[in-house]
C-alpha cells in the first residue's frame, strides 16, 4: 500500500482520510468551485493571491492565470450538469474578452501590458470553448474562430509556434514558454470538435506533429512535466484514435513520474518530492497522469489502469490536504475551500485552486470512465 514520506520523517498511511473518496473529492472539488467564485472582484478579475492566515492579499495580476481560472469553473460547472450560470462568473469571462483585441490582420489575440502571449489567447480559446459546451453563444463562437486564426498566424510551417507578439513594434520577442505550445493545440482541437473547421484540426494536427518530433530527440531524463500537451493529446486521440497521441501520452506521463518520484526506491514506497513544490506544480503532474489515465481506461491497457490511477491518489491526497478547511479559526473565513502553497506555506494563489480543480475533475472522469471496466477503489 503506496505510503507518504512526511516532513516529520514518518511514513502515514495515505488512505485513512475519510475525504479520499469519490464524494470526499466531489466535495472538495465544490469547496475549490466556490472559493474562487467567491475571488472574483466587481470588475471580473480575482483575488490573485490570499493568505490564508492573516487575508493579506498581493495588488500583482497575471491574465493567463485568469484564463486558465475560468477554464476550470467552466469545466466544473459542465462536469454537474450545471447550466445556470452564475452572474458573478460572466464578469469574469467579460473581464478576460475586454482583453481581446483585434489586430490589422483580421486576427484576435489577448493583450496584456501591450504583449500578446500566445498562451494567453489559446487558454482563453480553451475557457470560450469550454463554456460552449453549455452555452452556445454566437458572440463566443466568432471570438474562437479569430482567437484560433492568431494561434494560427503564430505558427510556423514546421508546426512550431512563436511564443510572444509585440503589437506595438510588429515583432515576435523571444520568450520560451514550454506550456503554449500544447495550450494552443488544445484549443483549437476543442474548436474544431464545435464547429468541425479542418483548418483547426489540421493546424493542431501539425503542432503536436513538432511537439512529438521535439520530444523523441530528446532522452527521457530531459522530458518535461507538460500537462497542456498530455491533455492537448487525449483531445487528439479521442477524435481519430491516432496511436501516436496515445504513445506519446504515456511517454510523457512517464517523464512526469520520473520528476515526482526521483529514485526506483522511492517509487516503489511512493516517497513524492514535494516539500519544496506548490500544489500547482504538484496537481499539473495530476492533470497529466488523469489525461493518461482516461485514454487507457478506453483501449482497456489494464497495467497502466492500475500504475496511474495509484500516483493520481498519491497525489490527490497531497494536493487535499492543502485546502483550507471551513469553520476553523487558524484561517480568515474567506480562505476556506482555497488551496495553499504547500506545508510551509499559506498562501493561496487562483493557479493552485484551479490546478487542483481541474485534477480533481480529470480523477472524477476517469471514474466515470472506469464504469464500464472495472470500478477504480480506494484501497
Amino acid at each position: 500500500m503506496p505510503y507518504y514520506y512526511h516532513a516529520t520523517g514518518d511514513f502515514q498511511n495515505l488512505f485513512y482520510m475519510t475525504k479520499l473518496s469519490v464524494t470526499g473529492i466531489q466535495e472538495a472539488g465544490s469547496k475549490c468551485y466556490s472559493y474562487l467564485l467567491n475571488s472574483i472582484n466587481a470588475d471580473g478579475s480575482f483575488v490573485y493571491s490570499l493568505n490564508a492566515k492573516t487575508g493579506k492579499t498581493s495588488a500583482e495580476y497575471n491574465i493567463l492565470r485568469h484564463a486558465g481560472t475560468v477554464y476550470s469553473l467552466y469545466q466544473w460547472m459542465n462536469f454537474k450538469k450545471e447550466t445556470d450560470e452564475p452572474e458573478i462568473m460572466k464578469q469574469s469571462r467579460e473581464f478576460l474578452l475586454k482583453h481581446c483585441r483585434q489586430l490589422p490582420n483580421g486576427t484576435t489575440c489577448v493583450v496584456y501590458e501591450n504583449e500578446a502571449e500566445l498562451g494567453g489567447s489559446a487558454l482563453t480559446l480553451v475557457a470560450l470553448a469550454e463554456r460552449f459546451r453549455s452555452h452556445n453563444d454566437d458572440k463566443d463562437l466568432k471570438v474562437m474562430q479569430h482567437l484560433a486564426y492568431f494561434l494560427i498566424w503564430m505558427q510556423k510551417p514546421s508546426g512550431e509556434f512563436r511564443t510572444l507578439y509585440n503589437i506595438e513594434t510588429n515583432e515576435f520577442p523571444e520568450y520560451e514558454c514550454i506550456f503554449y505550445h500544447g495550450q494552443s493545440i488544445l484549443g483549437l482541437t476543442l474548436l474544431y470538435e464545435i464547429d468541425r473547421d479542418i483548418q483547426w484540426l489540421n493546424a493542431a494536427e501539425l503542432g503536436a506533429a513538432f511537439m512529438v518530433n521535439t520530444a523523441k530527440a530528446a532522452s527521457p531524463t530531459k522530458r518535461k512535466n507538460d500537462h497542456w500537451f498530455c491533455m492537448a493529446l487525449n483531445a487528439l486521440y479521442k477524435i481519430d484514435k491516432n496511436t501516436i497521441y496515445s504513445d506519446e501520452l504515456l511517454l510523457g506521463v512517464n517523464a512526469t513520474v520520473i520528476t515526482l518520484f526521483k529514485t526506483a526506491e522511492n517509487l516503489q514506497r511512493g516517497n513524492m518530492q514535494t516539500e519544496t513544490h506548490s500544489t500547482a506544480a504538484i496537481a499539473t503532474k495530476g492533470e497529466a497522469i488523469a489525461a493518461a489515465l482516461e485514454i487507457m481506461l478506453m483501449v482497456n491497457n489494464k497495467t497502466e489502469i492500475s500504475r496511474l490511477s495509484t500516483f493520481l491518489k498519491e497525489i490527490l491526497a497531497y494536493c487535499l490536504e492543502m485546502q483550507v478547511p471551513e469553520n476553523n479559526s487558524a484561517y480568515v473565513p474567506k480562505a476556506a475551500g482555497g488551496i495553499m502553497h504547500n506545508r510551509h506555506s499559506s498562501q493561496i494563489r487562483i493557479d493552485y485552486v484551479q490546478h487542483v480543480l481541474s485534477m480533481l475533475i480529470g480523477y472524477l472522469r476517469t471514474e466515470e470512465a472506469a464504469s464500464n471496466i472495472k470500478k477504480l477503489r480506494w484501497e
